[in-house]
Order: C-alpha cells, then sequence, then structure tokens
C-alpha cells in the first residue's frame, strides 16, 4: 500500500465545493452561534457527573429548608446542630436497623425508660425500678445507675 501526500483543500474540486459549504454553514443562523470574544452563548453541556452533583447538592439543600420548618428541628439541634447530619447517616449504614433506632432513641430521650413512660402513663413511676434513687432517664440510665455500672 502506497501513501500520497495530498495538498490540503488546493485544486481539488470535491474539497473546494466543502469547504464552501462549511463556511456558509457557519456564517449561517444556528442556536450557539459565538458571539464577539468567541465564547459559546450556552457554553459547553455538564457532564452528567457534575449535573448529578448539581442536583444533589439541590435536593439536599431542600431537604433542610423544609427540615428547619418541621417541628422535630428545635429538639433535633439540641443534639446535633448540623441535623440533618450525613455523618449520621454514614455511621448508622454501619448498624442494624435496630442499634440505629436505639441510638436515635437515646439521643432524642425518647427511649422507653421508666420517666419517659411515665409521662405517657405507661408507668406508675418515673423511678428507676432497679436502684430506686432518681428519675430513669437517659442520663441516668447510661451514667449514674449502679445497676448498669460494669457495662
Amino acid at each position: 500500500m502506497k501513501l500520497q501526500w495530498v495538498p490540503g483543500h488546493e485544486g481539488i474540486e470535491e474539497n473546494e465545493k466543502a469547504d464552501t459549504e462549511a463556511k456558509r454553514a457557519a456564517e449561517g443562523p444556528h442556536k450557539n452561534r459565538r458571539n464577539e470574544h468567541y465564547r459559546l452563548i450556552r457554553g459547553i453541556p455538564d457532564s452528567k457527573s457534575a449535573t448529578k452533583q448539581t442536583l444533589k447538592a439541590k435536593v439536599q439543600k431542600e431537604h433542610k429548608k423544609e427540615f428547619r420548618k418541621s417541628p422535630r428541628y428545635d429538639k433535633a439541634v439540641k443534639y446535633n446542630n448540623k441535623a440533618p447530619s450525613p455523618n449520621f447517616r454514614k455511621m448508622s449504614a454501619k448498624l442494624t436497623r435496630w442499634q440505629a433506632s436505639a441510638l436515635i432513641q437515646l439521643r432524642t430521650g425518647h427511649m422507653p425508660l421508666q420517666a419517659y413512660l411515665h409521662r405517657f402513663k405507661l408507668s406508675d413511676t418515673p423511678e428507676c425500678l432497679t436502684c430506686g434513687d432518681e428519675p430513669e432517664m437517659v442520663t441516668h440510665y447510661l451514667m449514674h445507675c449502679r445497676t448498669h455500672e460494669r457495662q
């Protein structure tokens, strides 16, 4: 096979016609015409990844905005001022559903301990049934109850 160099558009009738048509098309009206600074009017299209990232950021921003309106926001902020927290979601992904639920109940004070149950008349007394020293709340249960010292 022999290769032969041919000068660009010089003297070849079909190339001259193609060049003329290309120039005419470039000068004609079209949607993404270049302005005087040779920038595309619409710009370069975004990649799929960039589009997904933009959409995800928009959804997260909207979620935070809606969450701030909810009645749970004031309570959640007491325990985590960045609620809803992406760090908690990452950490809880490694836990079972039961473990994540128990952790959330402990953090929000909604664990079915005596003081909480007593508020809803589901228990006769708010006092800790094992030690009787004080109301059985999360702090007492985790930090002060003599029954759970070893754990």
